[in-house]
């Protein structure tokens, strides 16, 4: 069940209540759609968005064949976005951050394609489509920073794609590690060689198309060969230049020097 919100507050399913912060003093807007909005389009966002939503992990953020319109950012905590095969497996595309946009798949269709699930207690930034549409017309800065949040996901979906069809089972997971630290650190969210990595091992193999055991073993391998922990909801990448060998690593897609 999903927690509409009105005014300048949002409960969530205990009742805990939180204020509507400004988008202006958003922490994540540096690494989200508004990264280079002005100061009067954030105040102009800041008027259109509906407000914030607490989930607890495992509540959906969208499901498939809702209503497609109102697009998420993600404030706090970790989010994926899958799909269910007919055989009732699932098969996760994109793991999200804090600063990612959710829903944008969906935009200009009538219903919801692919589901969006909280894997952590998470809080989310709610803004209308409708009314974000209105301002990525009249501000060419946004227009771009919508275009780039775009890009970035088809980048990572492509190279997801390439570990899919053509890495080894360890290449794929430590591929898939070795995108989520430099994510994180993107974001000032890492220590070193070590950051939180709160997903199951169902997670990870359903992101890497691997069984939860094959997904087990290769970890295990890893970890018995000196190039990374995980353990206790903390990843910590023993050896780097090891690890980027097997995953054939280039972070080359994950850029955002040149993103507006």
């Amino acid at each position: 069940m999903l927690h509409r919100t009105t005014g300048a507050t949002s409960t969530c399913e205990e009742g805990q209540r939180f204020p509507r912060g400004r988008c202006q003093d958003c922490a994540t807007r540096h690494w989200s759609l508004c990264r280079s909005a002005s100061q009067e389009v954030l105040a102009e966002m800041n008027r259109v968005r509906t407000g914030s939503r607490l989930l607890r992990a495992g509540q959906a953020v969208l499901e498939s064949g809702d209503d497609s319109e109102t697009l998420f950012v993600l404030e706090s905590g970790w989010a994926f976005t899958f799909v269910i095969t007919p055989e009732g497996r699932r098969q996760i595309l994109e793991l999200h951050l804090p600063g990612d946009m959710m829903g944008v798949e969906s935009m200009g269709r009538a219903h919801v394609s692919h589901g969006v699930e909280a894997a952590t207690d998470v809080s989310l930034c709610v803004m209308p489509y409708g009314r974000i549409k209105n301002i990525i017309r009249q501000d060419a800065c946004m227009a771009l920073g919508f275009a780039s949040v775009i890009m970035h996901d088809r980048a990572m979906l492509a190279e997801r794609l390439s570990s899919l069809g053509r890495r080894s089972a360890a290449g794929r997971v430590a591929h898939l590690m070795l995108e989520l630290h430099t994510r994180l650190k993107q974001r000032n969210l890492v220590n070193g060689n070590e950051c939180q990595m709160p997903l199951k091992q169902a997670h990870i193999a359903d992101a890497v198309g691997l069984t939860v055991e094959h997904t087990n073993r290769a970890l295990a391998e890893m970890r018995k060969e000196g190039l990374l922990t995980l353990k206790d909801g903390k990843l910590t990448l023993h050896n780097r230049a090891a690890l980027v060998e097997l995953a054939g690593w280039d972070d080359s897609y994950l850029d955002m020097a040149n993103i507006p």
